[in-house]
C-alpha cells in the first residue's frame, strides 16, 4: 500500500470515529445513557484525538491538518460543558426543588446545554472541513511529494 493510501486509509477512519463520537454525545444530549469511556470529555481521549496526536510530525507540517486542533478542541470543552450541565441537575436537593430553585437551576441548564449544543455542532462541522481540507491536500500531493515529506 502506498504512503499516501496508508494516509488517507487513516484519515478516512479517524473521520468515522469523530461522527460516531458526535453521535454519542448527541445521544447524551438527548438523556439516552453514555458512559463516559463512550464519548470521552478530553480531546486527546477520543479515537480522533489520538490518531491526531499520534500522527507523524511530517503531517503536523501540512497546514490543512494543523488546524484541525482548534475546532476539535472546542468541541471537547463544548461537550463537557454539557456533561457537566447534565449531571448538574442530579445534585438539585429535595429542598432546594421545593422552594423553586431547581426550577432555576435546570432552566439555566437546558439554556446552557441548548448553547453548547450549538457550538459542538459548530465545531463538528469545522472538524469535518478542515478533514476534508486536508483530505484534498494528501491526494494533491505526488507520491514523490509525500516520500519526501516523510524523510
Amino acid at each position: 500500500m502506498s504512503k499516501k493510501n496508508l494516509i488517507l486509509k487513516e484519515l478516512r477512519c479517524a473521520k468515522r470515529g469523530h461522527i460516531a463520537w458526535v453521535q454519542r454525545a448527541e445521544l447524551l444530549i438527548k438523556g439516552y445513557p453514555v458512559t463516559e469511556e463512550q464519548a470521552p470529555l478530553s480531546h486527546a481521549e477520543c479515537p480522533f484525538g489520538t490518531w491526531y496526536l499520534e500522527s507523524s510530525a511530517a503531517l503536523q507540517q501540512i497546514p490543512a491538518f494543523k488546524a484541525i486542533d482548534g475546532p476539535h478542541q472546542e468541541l471537547h470543552d463544548a461537550y463537557r460543558t454539557i456533561f457537566q450541565a447534565l449531571f448538574e441537575g442530579n445534585n438539585i436537593s429535595i429542598f432546594k426543588r421545593l422552594i423553586g430553585h431547581g426550577a432555576a437551576v435546570e432552566r439555566r441548564q437546558k439554556r446552557t446545554i441548548n448553547e453548547n449544543q450549538q457550538k459542538l455542532e459548530q465545531a463538528s462541522k469545522q472538524v469535518l472541513l478542515r478533514l476534508e481540507e486536508f483530505e484534498n491536500q494528501i491526494l494533491a500531493m505526488s507520491d514523490d511529494e509525500l516520500v519526501q515529506l516523510f524523510t
